[in-house]
């Protein structure tokens, strides 16, 4: 197997601090300064080294790696060097179990029995990757009125995970196995993976929205029906299903949105009921954030920025142009674009990340007058009585055209109004 070994570096202009970034399989090493006080040169460099893994993995790991007895180690090591020389690198990422590389101490002077240093050290940090970007969103197991609500909340939690999941709009969060994820930061922490991989243990991302919800009703009933002309029973199963959600900013609190869902199917099972509850819940969010944007057009196929279990094969949308923006008179919040009808377009290939569909009807050129942005999507069932209508989806026009390269905090900062 080939390791590919990538290296990057960054100076920060006006700083006078380069970082240096070394990525193998997930781990790269970043270059900080740092500065600690202590008893003797070898005490001041183990806190100062304590605040470098501190600065680029946060306390927890600091805390993981710097036990008394690897403090107490460093300061013995370091002391049996001279006061301006640091350890080798093998030995210092021995000590600290891989969370730092290497160190040079950069400055150092003694005031009152106390020793000053300033160090460079390379500290591991693990590259979450580009999906950590997205806007983040976990599902919480929704509040039950019945124990026996239990195994349908489960199975719709799970089906609505997936379906925001593959949509590929966002970074999902877990809220369902912390347990088993726990299980492998003890690993991590114990020292039994690789000395690098320490570095995981300061990555757990915080989220921007909470899925939470309340299961009012899942009752499922059987009947037996008996057909006396043919002399033979049916057992008839009914469901009813009944639960209002809410998305709410992590870190305001505030409810961003609310709604409602209830069905009660004759013949039916509850767990169909519950799919199509997270597929309706899942496309109320997508609509509303990221409603499915033409991407390119050839001919008469278009491609879309979304795949996955979201989309399914013979499916049929209105495509509709966007138009100018509309703004609320009072409290000046968009309240999306003006929207025309301009034909219809069946699902005929879905993937992992796009998919395609055929154009079936068009009063204009598609192809020809296609821009990034400008055509969309819409249900048919959501279809106006006049084709040219205005309607206004909860901005859904505007944040559909939010450019990929946006960060994380940019992002949520251009759908605040988009609920």
């Amino acid at each position: 197997m080939t390791t590919v070994r990538l290296f990057v570096t960054l100076c920060l202009l006006g700083t006078g601090l380069c970082w240096i970034a070394e990525s193998v399989a997930g781990v790269e090493y970043v270059t900080v300064k740092a500065e600690g006080a202590g008893r003797s040169v070898g005490h001041a460099v183990g806190l100062a080294l304590k605040q470098a893994v501190s600065q680029v993995n946060g306390t927890q790991v600091a805390a993981t790696t710097f036990s008394a007895e690897v403090t107490a180690s460093l300061e013995t090591q370091s002391e049996k060097r001279s006061a301006t020389a640091a350890m080798s690198g093998e030995a210092v990422a021995t000590l600290t179990k891989g969370a730092v590389k290497e160190y040079r101490i950069v400055n150092k002077a003694q005031a009152g029995g106390v020793w000053t240093v300033t160090i460079e050290a390379a500290i591991a940090r693990y590259a979450a990757g580009p999906q950590a970007d997205r806007l983040r969103m976990a599902v919480v197991p929704f509040r039950l009125q019945a124990d026996s609500q239990k195994a349908f909340r489960d199975q719709f939690v799970q089906e609505l995970v997936t379906l925001l999941t593959q949509s590929r709009k966002f970074a999902m969060l877990d809220r369902q196995f912390g347990a088993e994820r726990q299980g492998e930061l003890d690993l991590l922490a114990s020292g039994s993976a690789p000395p690098a991989e320490i570095a995981r243990l300061g990555n757990t991302l915080g989220t921007d929205y909470l899925i939470v919800g309340v299961i009012e009703d899942a009752s499922q009933t059987a009947r037996q029906v008996t057909m006396q002309s043919a002399n033979k029973t049916f057992t008839l199963t009914s469901a009813n299903v009944r639960l209002s959600y809410r998305i709410i900013d992590a870190a305001s609190g505030q409810i961003k949105h609310a709604d409602s869902f209830a069905r009660n199917v004759e013949q039916g099972r509850l767990d169909e009921i519950g799919k199509g509850a997270a597929e309706e819940i899942s496309t109320q969010i997508l609509d509303a954030i990221f409603p499915l944007m033409v991407e390119s057009v050839t001919g008469d196929v278009m491609y879309l920025g979304q795949g996955g279990k979201t989309l399914r094969p013979g499916q049929k949308f209105r495509i509709v142009r966007y138009g100018k923006e509309i703004r609320d008179s009072y409290t000046k919040e968009s309240l999306g674009r003006e929207e025309s009808d301009v034909g219809i377009a069946e699902i005929i290939e879905v993937q992992a990340k796009m998919a395609k569909a055929r154009v079936v009807k068009q009063s204009v050129d598609l192809a020809k007058e296609f821009a990034p942005g400008s055509f969309g999507l819409r249900s048919l069932s959501s279809a106006p009585g006049a084709q040219a209508a205005t309607r206004s989806a909860n901005g859904a026009a505007r944040t559909a055209a939010v450019p990929q390269a946006q960060t994380q905090p940019d992002l949520k900062k251009k759908v605040e109004g988009d609920w």
